[in-house]
Parts: structure tokens; sequence; C-alpha cells
């Protein structure tokens, strides 16, 4: 007994070129997309460090206070003129000194600030430039408040 198939099945050989291509457009669309995410994944690190590194440099000022309550800490840093050159006195001189040139070499524009909210209670401000999120490259501001009291 001898079964012939109805049907031919010469045309399927194989992948035709169209649907090679369409593949490869999928393909190179779903790494893009991998690509984007990355990208965003490693700046939202980069901000998260930054944000580390900003309650640090506010925790190691809180305790520049609290190992010299006598001195009137309330000041904002005004940069780093020269990191070779703190001032060994007096100690609140040299502490802000060092405190904005570890502000300055840590985070991008890094800033910071020491107020006097009443008699044995600060606010220390650290203030640093994000990544830049407008088209015109401008960087938008970020800031770590933390509130010490002695």
């Amino acid at each position: 007994m001898n079964v012939r198939p109805t049907r031919s099945i010469k045309g399927q050989r194989g992948f035709s070129l169209l649907e090679v291509l369409i593949g490869l457009l999928v393909l190179s669309i779903g790494l893009l997309g991998i690509a984007g995410l990355q990208t965003i994944g490693m700046k939202s690190s980069h901000n998260a460090y930054l944000g580390s590194q900003a309650a640090a440099l506010a925790y190691d000022m809180a305790d520049r206070v609290r190992a010299n309550p006598d001195a009137n800490y309330v000041d904002t840093s005004d940069g780093c003129d020269n990191p070779d050159s703190v001032p060994s006195s007096p100690v609140r001189t040299a502490d802000f000194a060092e405190w904005s040139c570890l502000l300055v070499s840590l985070l991008p524009a890094g800033a910071g600030t020491v107020e006097d909210l009443d008699n044995d209670t600060f606010r220390i401000t650290v203030a640093w430039d994000g990544d830049a999120a407008e088209d015109d490259g401008s960087a938008e501001r970020l800031s770590y408040i933390l509130r010490v009291r002695l």
C-alpha cells in the first residue's frame, strides 16, 4: 500500500531573507532597550553614591560640632581655596576649611552650611549638583539635611 501525500511541500525549504531581517530588527530593538536600562541604572547608582557621600560629610561635620561644642560652628562653606593649606588654628576654622575641601573634592559643586536652630540643635546642609537633567546641560541641585542635637 503506497500512500502519497496530497500536498506538495516543495516551497518550504528554510527561512526567507525577509524573516531573517525582521528577526534582526526585533533583536536590535531589544538590545537598544537593554542599553537604555543599563544607562538609567548607572545614573541612579551614581546619584545614590553622591547621596551617601553627602550623608557621610554631614555626619562628619556633626561629629566635629559635637567634639568642640564651645566653638561657634554656624557658617557656610565657601569652597576650598587651597587644600594643601588647611589652617591649624583655631579648631573651628581648621574644621570648616577641611570640610569645605572635602565637599569640593567628593561632590560636584559641593557646598555646605551649618545653622544654629536653638542652643543645642544644629541643621547641617550639604548641597551638590546631580546629573544633568535638562536639555541645556544644567544640573538639578540636590541637598542632604541633617538635624543634630548636642
